[in-house]
């Protein structure tokens, strides 16, 4: 359904059709989803293409592409370009939507799996805190949206040997 969504769009606009990259990017993310690395490289390579040249560098389109894109590097170990794309996307959706934005804590909550993937346990540490912080601010202090951080938090202690920190977590 997804590559015939494609298929329909670009044959009614061609290559360079506004709706092109957001079809892309979810045919992307459902390829990521079930594995096909390569088919969302390529899909989310011409979905990033097509959003900077016809919604420009700081559309909100461009910067879930990135998070998308940023989720396949992640998944493949590139780790410089997981940072790289996930880092861009942070202020693209600041200035569209706010810097407590949920999707912001999102990105946040993925670069601290990028970072404590890549050793930079400092980093990681900040990431998480910020996700945790925003879903705070975002959803209140007992929400389920506060156990992945928390839980990251704890992986972190448990790293660098402090299993009583990660334990009262």
């Amino acid at each position: 359904n997804l590559r015939r969504a494609v298929s329909i769009v670009e044959a009614a606009g061609g290559p360079d059709h506004p709706n092109l990259g957001l079809e892309l990017m979810n045919l992307g993310r459902a390829l990521l989803a079930s594995e096909d690395f390569t088919g969302a490289r390529e899909c989310l390579d011409r979905a990033l293409d097509n959003q900077e040249r016809n919604k420009g560098p700081d559309h909100p389109d461009l910067a879930y592409t990135l998070l998308a894109y940023g989720r396949l590097l992640l998944e493949t170990g590139d780790l410089d370009g997981a940072r790289d794309r996930l880092e861009r996307a942070i202020p693209i959706l600041a200035r569209a939507f706010g810097p407590e934005h949920l999707d912001i804590s999102r990105i946040s909550y993925t670069l601290a799996y990028v970072e404590y993937e890549a050793g930079n346990v400092k980093r990681a540490q900040r990431h998480f805190e910020r996700a945790l912080e925003s879903n705070r601010k975002l959803f209140g202090p007992g929400h389920r949206s506060l156990v992945g951080p928390l839980f990251g938090l704890a992986c972190l202690s448990a790293r660098s040997g402090d299993k009583e920190s990660a334990l009262a977590r």
